[in-house]
């Protein structure tokens, strides 16, 4: 898809999307009522719900805490 104004080329939409931090959504969502976090992501309900307004610099922290929990958890 691209994206024109005019008659200038913006940018493709592929591109726009390869930009942009890949949510880790894997579609098992459950939160947990012991520690909040969703059971597929491991996000909490405030990372997930934000996810689309955070800038890409909070997405990777998040990204790297989601690690960091995995990790503890093991």
């Amino acid at each position: 898809i691209m994206l024109q104004w005019k008659d200038h080329l913006i940018l493709d939409l592929k591109d726009l999307i390869s930009w942009m931090v890949e949510s880790p959504c894997t579609s098992v969502c459950d939160i947990d009522p012991k520690n909040g976090l969703c059971k597929g992501c491991r996000r909490t309900k405030d990372e997930i719900f934000g996810w689309l307004r955070y800038s890409d610099a909070d997405k990777k922290r998040i990204l790297l805490t989601i690690n960091r929990r995995k990790i503890e958890n093991t």
